[in-house]
């Protein structure tokens, strides 16, 4: 019936989006994967290449040091914030 193809419609086009959003644990794998280096990014750098001649490449690069340390601060702050949740839940439980 025109209802469940609706409902069906409906139901693919939920799960399509669900899927295009990260779950919290890939944001952690992304995070983690980031402060340990592992990610890399692209840059362009611009070679000279003499007489006033300069070329543009793209290359691969370690994030910046400064980029790590942030993966790590989020990390704590999710690790901080799953203690304090965990904390609050013994102390309902009393």
């Amino acid at each position: 019936t025109k209802t469940d193809i609706k409902a069906y419609v409906k139901e693919l086009m939920d799960k399509a989006e669900s899927e295009r959003i990260a779950t919290a644990e890939e944001v952690l794998q992304n995070l983690t994967a980031m402060m340990r280096g592992e990610i890399q990014e692209e840059v362009v750098v611009v070679e000279g290449e003499g007489e006033g001649v300069s070329s543009a490449r793209i290359i691969k690069k370690q994030v910046s040091a400064k980029e790590r340390i942030k993966a790590a601060e989020l990390l704590e702050k999710d690790m901080l914030y799953l203690q304090i949740k965990l904390k609050l839940k013994e102390l309902c439980l009393l």
